[in-house]
């Protein structure tokens, strides 16, 4: 009772365990990469939105970069960070086409292969193929005339090639996956795994779960099991809520001003935010039949919601206290990032 270990190493090594440290280092070492590469794609994300402000992108890198437990996910073995490396590739090529339109057939080809590597990570990357649609479609819409025989080469065509493409990298999966389970997302057999409920959640009771995983999307450990002290939980909670409704203060500041989609800015807004929605609408739902939901699993749309924290903090601010308070927030970011390894989880294996 209270062992904090999911597994243990052989007490007297042996060669076929050293082999398996050998193997879960090097995927450690993977794992690292794939994070590295999330918090640059985080960067040009933010940048690609909002290009005249190079302060808010770099702070949009160091809150991802400096979650706690977006830095215990990426020094673990699991597939989270190559799903989020993916699905991040993905909404830089969406939100640079949504700004000008991208290569006729190197983007699309490119984002149905990314789409399609991310599916096979993990069944969750699937949803960053509705990506392709809506940013050549909110690319589309621009033009005033709307002409009809834009249609097929704007919107359809590239549509079609990502979507063919991300089918060829992972159709097969889920061919099996129907052959197999008889099931084409393999979610059946899951449900009989691992615990679900048995009856769907409310609307209401999946928001309150949702609520309380708010701390594991900044820092819960181990097998879920190794818990920083409550007074972080009770910042970082604040600061989520606070940022929320800085968000929701600016989003109704920019409607006040009638945005159009003729903005490159608002266009690329837009992608992220779809982005945004369609990864909390997935969490909703598995709140809603999954047993056990965690902050991990938004991690996909980890750079977006960075920059959603970003501007919501400062959205409260005058011009002048933004620069500051964002460098304040990342500096004890990181201070707790860097302190968590020694004082929370080294301890819990003592």
């Amino acid at each position: 009772p209270g062992n904090k270990n999911a597994v243990l190493r052989a007490a007297s090594p042996t060669l076929e365990s050293a082999r398996t440290t050998t193997a879960v280092r090097m995927l450690r070492a993977f794992s690292l990469v794939c994070s590295a590469i999330t918090v640059w794609l985080a960067h040009q994300t933010a940048l690609t939105v909002f290009p005249g402000r190079p302060c808010l992108a770099l702070a949009t890198a160091a809150l991802v970069a400096f979650n706690p437990q977006f830095l215990f996910i990426s020094a673990s073995v699991n597939n989270d960070v190559l799903v989020t490396a993916l699905a991040s590739a993905v909404l830089l090529l969406a939100v640079r086409v949504a700004r000008t339109g991208g290569h006729a057939y190197g983007t699309p080809l490119a984002m149905g292969a990314l789409a399609g590597l991310a599916a096979l990570s993990k069944i969750s990357g699937l949803a960053s193929l509705a990506l392709v649609p809506c940013a050549y479609l909110l690319h589309y819409v621009t033009d005033g005339t709307q002409r009809r025989e834009r249609l097929w080469p704007e919107v359809i065509r590239p549509t079609l090639l990502a979507s063919g493409t991300a089918a060829l990298v992972a159709g097969w999966w889920f061919l099996r996956n129907a052959i197999v389970y008889n099931d084409v997302l393999g979610m059946a057999q899951y449900t009989r795994t691992f615990a679900v409920h048995t009856e769907p959640l409310s609307l209401v009771e999946s928001l309150i779960v949702m609520y309380e995983a708010i701390p594991s999307y900044w820092g819960v450990f181990g097998w879920m099991n190794v818990l920083a002290p409550a007074p972080y939980y009770e910042v970082v909670t604040a600061l989520t809520i606070v940022a929320a409704l800085g968000l929701s203060l600016r989003v109704s500041r920019a409607w006040r001003r009638r945005p159009r989609l003729d903005d490159p800015a608002v266009r690329a807004g837009a992608v992220a935010a779809i982005w945004a929605t369609v990864m909390l609408g997935l969490i909703l739902r598995w709140t809603q039949t999954i047993a056990r939901t965690q902050g991990r699993l938004l991690f996909p749309a980890a750079g977006v919601l960075a920059l959603a924290m970003a501007l919501g903090i400062t959205g409260w601010l005058p011009r002048r206290g933004r620069q500051p308070a964002l460098l304040v927030l990342c500096a004890l970011l990181l201070v707790a990032a860097a302190a968590m390894p020694w004082l929370v989880i080294a301890p819990a294996y003592a």
